[in-house]
């Protein structure tokens, strides 16, 4: 399985992200990720390489990124069946 481009946040990022908020501003990026593709699934880690999970990057966006998952790419993919998932589970609340 290919790797994912990586976002590495600020310390104030991180703890942003990991206070529940699901979004995060381009100002706390430390290195965006290297890619060109809009929209691009990106793995977010913190100043230090901890993983914080895995978000939508929008780099045109003030927002930049959109965290779908809190969990790493190896705990969960995210790809159509990651969504499917989602949406059911919604559905049946």
């Amino acid at each position: 399985m290919p790797s994912l481009p990586t976002a590495r946040v600020s310390l104030k990022g991180a703890k942003t992200l990991r206070r529940g908020t699901p979004w995060l501003y381009r100002t706390e990026l430390m290195e965006p990720p290297a890619t060109d593709t809009p929209g691009a699934v990106v793995a977010v880690v913190d100043p230090q390489g901890n993983p914080i999970g895995q978000a939508l990057y929008a780099r045109r966006s003030p927002l930049a990124i959109r965290l779908l998952t809190r969990k790493s790419p190896a705990e969960e993919k995210v790809d159509d069946a990651f969504f499917i998932r989602r949406v059911e589970a919604a559905l049946a609340r």
